[in-house]
C-alpha cells in the first residue's frame, strides 16, 4: 500500500539533517533526492538535485538522475541537456543514447535523432538498439518518411521482439498507412508486453477515437496520462475527444494542465483551443490562437478551415480570403474550401462570386453527399439575389436527391411562394382569415406580387393581413411600398408614420420617411428623425449614410463638412460619409485633404463608392504628381477590372505617359465593357490616330457618328480634330463651328482659330479669336494665339492685348516678356521693367534671360547682359536667336573673336535667310583678327 505520509518524512528528515549542522554534502543531497522519487515527488527531487550538482557539477549520477527525471516530466530540452552532459561525465553510450533519444523525441527533433541514431546503437545490446530503432522510426514518421519507418520499426522487432516501445510504434505506423486491423493486433500484443504502457495505452486511445468510440478513447487516454505522470500531448488528444464529447470543461483542464507544463506554444495544443475558444463562441481569441498554431505548422488544414470560420464569425472578410486562397492552393477540390469560399462572398455581399464557386465545386462533384449540400446553398443564394424562378430548380433538385428531406421541403414552399405561385389563394385568404402561422407565408405572396407589378393585389393582400394582425408592422411595411410605387407619396409618408408607431425604432422605415422627407425637401425632418434614430442605434451605418446626403443638401460647404467630419469619426468604415466629404473637399479645390481622407483604400472601400478613388486620382492630377495618379488608376483596375472609368483613365494616364499600346488595350476594354461610353469611344479615335493610323481612326469616327443618338459637341470636336490630322482642314472647320454652336468652350473656339489660320485665313482667325476672347475673357490661350499674330501684324495691338492680359493674369510671363520686347526701342525704362518682373517670376527661363540680358545690354550694362543671354544659349544652344544676340554684345564688349564664333554659327544653321542677313551685316563689321 502506498504510504501517505512518507514524502512528509522525506522532508522532515531533510529538515533535521539541514538544522544539525552545516550544509548536506553531495551524496545526501543524492540520498534525500532518491527517496523524495519513491514517494512520486519529482519536483522536490529535482530540487536536491540541482543543490547536489551545485556542490559537484561534474557528478555524472547526479546529472543522469537530473536527465531521467526531466524526461519523465516531459521537459525534453533539459534532459538532453543533462543527459549530454552526464555522458560527458562517463554515463555508459548506451544508457545516454536512451535518455537522448527520448529527450529529442519530446522536443520534436527528429532531422537531429535520426543524424545521432547509428551512434547511439553502435556497441549497444539488442535490446537498446532495438528500442533505438523504435525512436527512429517514430522520427521518420513525423517527418512523413513512412516507408523508411516502415523499415526501422521491422529492425527494432526483429532486435526487441517483446518491446512495447516496438510494438506501440508499429501500431502507430499500420494506423498511419490505413492498415487499422494490423494497428489494433500491435497495439494488444504491445499491452500484453507492458499492460501500463503509455504509448501502448494512448496508441488504443488513438483507435478508439478513429472509429468514433469516444468513451473507449477517453478511457485509455486517461490510462495513459495516469502511467505518465505529468502532462503530454496525449492530454491534447484526450481534449480533443472532450470537444467531440461536447465536454468543454474536460478539454479545458487538459489545455490548462498543457499550458502549465509549458507545452502551450505547441501547434497542437494551439489547434486544440483554438477549436475548444471557437466552440465557446470566442471568435477573436480562436482566430489568434489558431493563427499561432499555423505559425508553428502552416499546411495544417483544420486549424486553416476553422481560422476561416473564426474569421467569417467576426465579418473579418479580408483576413479569411486571405486563408482562404491558402487552402484553396493545399486542397483546390474541397466541397468545404468551396462552402467556405461562398460563405465569405455572401458576407461581403457578393452574390456573384459565391454563386461562381459554388457552381465550379458543383461542377467538380460526382453524385454523393456533398452535392444536395451545394444545391441547396445555391437556392438559398438564389433566394438573396431574388431570383425565385433558380431557387425552385436547385431545391426540386435537392429534393429528388433527397425526397424526404425536410429543410429543402420548407426552402422550396418558400421560394415558390416568393415566385407568385400562390398569389391568387393567398389573396382569398387574407380576405377571409389566416391562420397566425401563416402570417409570414402569406405576406411572402404580397411580396411577390409586388415584385411582379401587380400592385393592387399586392396592398390588397397586404391590407386585409394587417386588418387581421393590427399590431404587427410588417405587412404595413408592404403596403407603404405599394402606395409609393404607385407614386401615392403622401399615404406612403402616412403609413411609414403609422409603422413607426408600433415600431418606433424599425431602420428600413426610418430611412425611407427620412429619404421621403429628403426628397420633398423636408430636410429638417429628415435630419430630426435620423438623428434621434441614431442615438438609439449608433451602428446603423445605412442611416448615417442617409443623413449626410441631407445634411451636404441643407448646408452651406463649411458647415457640411464639419458635420460630415463628425460622423466620419463616429464611423469611420462608412464609405458613403467618406465619399460625400472628400466630394466636397474636391469641389472646394482642398486636393490635399482629398489625397489625406482616401489614403489606404481598401478593395470594399473602392468597389461601394468608386467616387474615392477617382477623386483621389484627380486630386494627384491637380496636384501635378503624376506617378500617383499612374498607380491610383492602377489600383482601381486591379481591384475593380471591370470597371469601365477605372479603364479608361488609367488608359488615359498611360497614354499622356507614352504608354500606348497598354493604353489602346485598356481603352478596348473600356469600350468592349459599354460601348456607350463617349469618352472612351473618342479616346479611341484620338489615339488610333496618333499612332498613325489614320484609316483606322476615321473607320472608328464614322462608325460613331452613325451610332450615336443627337448632336454631342464632343463627337463634334473629336471629328474636327481628326480632320486636322487628315488635312481637311475645311471639315474641319465645318466640324468646329457646329461643335461651338451646342456647347461654347476656349478649346475648340481656338482650334477653329488654328485651322482657319492654317488655310490662310488669318483676318478670320483673328475675328473668331476676339468674339471667343470676349466670351472666355480669362482664358490666357486665346490671348496668346492672338497676340502672336499682333505681334507681327500690328504691334500697337499687341501692346494692348499683353497689358489686357495683365490684367487677367499680373504673373503671365508672355505678357510680360512681349511687352518688354515691344517697348524696348519706345520706353527702354519701362521695357527693363517689365522684363525685370518676369525674371523674378522665373529667374531660369531662357526666353526671359535672352529678353531681360538684350535690354540690359541695350542700357549700357554689356557684362550683366551677356552673362544672361549666354545662359539662355547655354540652356538653348539649338535657338539662333539667342546666338545672335549674344553675338551682338560680344561684340560690342570688344570680343571679336568670341562674337565671330557665335555669328558662324548662326550662318552655318540657320535657315532663316534674315536671321543669316543679320549675322553676317554683323560680321562684316567685326575688326579683322
Amino acid at each position: 500500500m502506498h504510504n501517505k505520509f512518507a514524502p512528509f518524512l522525506v522532508l522532515l528528515t531533510a529538515l533535521f539533517v539541514v538544522s544539525c549542522g552545516e550544509e548536506p554534502t553531495a551524496e545526501e543531497y543524492l540520498v534525500n533526492a532518491q527517496q523524495l522519487l519513491q514517494s512520486g515527488d519529482r519536483q522536490g527531487a529535482l530540487i536536491e538535485l540541482k543543490n547536489a550538482a551545485r556542490l559537484e557539477p561534474f557528478n555524472m549520477q547526479v546529472r543522469r538522475d537530473m536527465a531521467r527525471i526531466h524526461v519523465d516530466m516531459g521537459q525534453g530540452a533539459e534532459a538532453e541537456k543533462e543527459a549530454r552532459r552526464a555522458r560527458e561525465m562517463g554515463l555508459p553510450d548506451s544508457e545516454a543514447a536512451l535518455l537522448l533519444s527520448r529527450a529529442m523525441m519530446q522536443q520534436g527533433k527528429f532531422e537531429e535523432l535520426l543524424e545521432e541514431a547509428d551512434e547511439f546503437a553502435a556497441g549497444a545490446s539488442p535490446e537498446v538498439q532495438g528500442e533505438i530503432m523504435a525512436w527512429r522510426g517514430l522520427a521518420l514518421m513525423e517527418l512523413g518518411e513512412l516507408e523508411l519507418a516502415g523499415r526501422s520499426l521491422e529492425v527494432a522487432l526483429q532486435l526487441d521482439p517483446d518491446s512495447a516501445l516496438a510494438l506501440s510504434a508499429t501500431a502507430s505506423y499500420e494506423a498511419r498507412v490505413g492498415n487499422v486491423d494490423k494497428a489494433r493486433e500491435w497495439v494488444e500484443r504491445a499491452l500484453e508486453a507492458d499492460p501500463d504502457s503509455p504509448d501502448a495505452l494512448a496508441l488504443q486511445g488513438d483507435l478508439f477515437a478513429a472509429e468514433g468510440k469516444l468513451e473507449e478513447a477517453r478511457e485509455y487516454y486517461t490510462k495513459s496520462i495516469a502511467n505518465r505522470g505529468y502532462p503530454t500531448m496525449v492530454n491534447a488528444r484526450r481534449a480533443m475527444v472532450s470537444l467531440r464529447m461536447e465536454d468543454l470543461n474536460a478539454a479545458r483542464r487538459d489545455i490548462a494542465a498543457l499550458r502549465s507544463a509549458g507545452m502551450g506554444k505547441l501547434a497542437y495544443v494551439h489547434e486544440v483551443r483554438g477549436l475548444l475558444l471557437y466552440l465557446q463562441e470566442n471568435y477573436a481569441e480562436a482566430s489568434v490562437e489558431l493563427g499561432k498554431g499555423l505559425e508553428a505548422a502552416p499546411q495544417n488544414l483544420t486549424m486553416k478551415i476553422y481560422l476561416v470560420l473564426s474569421l467569417l464569425a467576426q465579418e473579418r472578410y479580408e483576413q479569411a480570403d486571405v486563408v482562404l486562397g491558402q487552402l484553396y492552393a493545399q486542397a483546390p477540390d474541397s466541397v468545404t474550401v468551396a462552402r467556405m469560399r461562398a460563405s465569405l462572398d455572401v458576407g461581403r455581399a457578393d452574390v456573384d462570386s459565391a454563386r461562381h464557386t459554388l457552381e465550379s465545386a458543383l461542377a467538380q462533384t460526382g453524385e454523393g453527399e456533398e452535392r444536395p449540400t451545394l444545391l441547396g446553398m445555391l437556392g438559398a443564394l438564389a433566394l438573396i439575389d431574388g431570383d425565385p424562378d433558380a431557387a425552385v430548380g436547385y431545391f426540386e433538385r435537392v429534393l429528388a436527391a433527397e425526397p424526404e428531406n425536410e429543410r429543402a421541403q420548407r426552402s422550396l414552399r418558400r421560394a415558390r411562394t416568393m415566385r407568385g405561385d400562390f398569389i391568387e389563394r393567398d389573396l382569398a385568404a387574407a380576405r377571409e382569415t389566416v391562420e397566425e402561422d401563416r402570417y409570414h407565408e402569406v405576406l411572402l405572396s404580397a411580396a411577390a406580387a409586388l415584385r411582379r407589378g401587380e400592385v393592387a393585389q399586392a396592398r390588397d393582400i397586404a391590407e386585409n393581413l394587417h386588418r387581421q394582425f393590427p399590431q404587427r408592422a410588417e405587412a404595413l411595411k408592404v403596403v407603404a411600398a405599394a402606395q409609393m410605387t404607385s407614386g401615392d407619396f403622401v399615404a406612403g409618408r402616412a403609413t411609414m408614420e403609422s409603422i413607426l408607431e408600433i415600431e418606433p425604432l424599425d431602420p428600413s422605415t426610418t430611412r425611407n420617411l427620412a429619404k421621403v422627407y429628403w426628397a420633398t425637401g423636408e430636410t429638417g425632418r429628415a435630419r430630426r428623425l435620423l438623428n434621434d434614430y441614431l442615438e438609439v442605434n449608433p451602428e446603423d451605418s445605412l442611416a448615417r449614410a442617409v443623413l449626410s446626403g441631407v445634411v451636404v443638401d441643407s448646408e452651406e460647404e463649411p458647415a457640411a463638412a464639419a458635420a460630415l467630419e463628425e460622423m466620419l469619426s463616429q464611423d469611420p468604415g462608412n464609405h458613403a460619409v467618406r465619399a460625400r466629404l472628400v466630394k466636397l473637399r474636391f469641389d472646394a479645390g482642398d486636393f490635399e485633404q482629398v489625397t489625406v481622407l482616401t489614403e489606404n483604400l481598401e478593395s470594399e472601400a473602392i468597389i461601394a463608392q468608386p467616387v474615392l478613388i477617382e477623386l483621389r486620382g484627380k486630386a494627384f492630377a491637380n496636384l501635378g504628381q503624376g506617378t500617383m495618379v499612374r498607380n491610383t488608376w492602377e489600383q482601381w483596375v486591379d481591384t475593380a477590372p471591370d470597371s469601365v472609368l477605372a479603364n479608361y483613365y488609367h488608359a488615359d494616364g498611360l497614354a499622356s505617359q507614352g504608354q500606348v499600346e497598354e493604353a489602346m488595350r485598356l481603352l478596348n476594354r473600356a469600350v468592349e465593357l459599354n460601348d456607350n461610353y463617349l469618352p472612351a469611344r473618342l479616346a479611341q479615335v484620338r489615339m488610333t490616330a496618333a499612332q498613325g493610323d489614320l484609316a483606322a481612326a476615321r473607320a472608328l469616327m464614322d462608325r460613331l457618328q452613325s451610332e450615336v443618338e443627337g448632336d454631342r459637341a464632343e463627337v463634334w470636336r473629336t471629328e474636327g480634330w481628326l480632320a486636322v490630322r487628315e488635312e481637311r482642314y475645311t471639315a474641319a472647320e465645318s466640324a468646329f463651328r457646329r461643335a461651338l454652336e451646342l456647347e461654347p468652350d476656349a478649346e475648340t473656339a481656338l482650334l477653329l482659330a488654328i485651322t482657319l489660320s492654317t488655310l490662310g485665313r488669318e483676318d478670320a482667325a483673328v475675328a473668331e479669336l476676339e468674339r471667343w476672347r470676349a466670351e472666355f475673357p480669362e482664358e490666357l490661350r486665346l490671348y496668346a494665339m492672338l497676340g502672336d499674330i499682333y505681334m507681327a501684324r500690328d504691334p500697337d495691338k499687341a501692346r494692348e492685348l499683353y497689358a489686357q492680359m495683365l490684367t487677367v493674369a499680373p504673373n503671365s510671363i508672355l505678357a510680360l516678356n512681349n511687352l518688354a520686347w515691344l517697348a524696348r526701342e519706345s520706353d527702354l525704362e519701362q521695357a527693363l521693367d517689365y522684363a525685370e518682373r518676369a525674371h523674378d517670376l522665373l529667374p531660369e527661363d531662357p526666353v526671359v534671360l535672352d529678353t531681360y540680358g538684350t535690354l540690359l545690354a541695350d542700357s549700357g550694362k554689356l557684362v550683366a547682359g551677356g552673362k544672361m543671354v549666354a545662359s539662355a544659349v547655354e540652356a538653348r544652344p539649338e535657338n539662333l536667336r539667342y546666338r545672335l544676340n549674344y553675338g551682338r554684345i560680344l561684340a560690342r564688349q570688344g570680343r571679336a573673336r568670341d562674337a565671330r564664333e557665335q555669328l558662324d554659327r548662326v550662318v552655318a544653321d540657320a535657315g532663316d535667310a534674315g536671321l543669316v542677313e543679320e549675322a553676317r551685316e554683323l560680321l562684316d563689321s567685326l575688326p579683322a583678327e
